[in-house]
C-alpha cells in the first residue's frame, strides 16, 4: 500500500485525489 511509502495524511489525500480526478491530473499533480 502507499500509506507505507508516504504519511498516513498524505496517502489519504492522495487516495482522494487518485479518486476524485482523472488520472492526467493526477500525474501532473505529482
Amino acid at each position: 500500500m502507499i500509506a507505507s511509502s508516504v504519511p498516513i495524511r498524505h496517502s489519504h489525500h492522495r487516495h482522494l485525489a487518485i479518486l476524485s480526478t482523472p488520472l492526467p491530473l493526477h500525474a501532473d499533480e505529482q
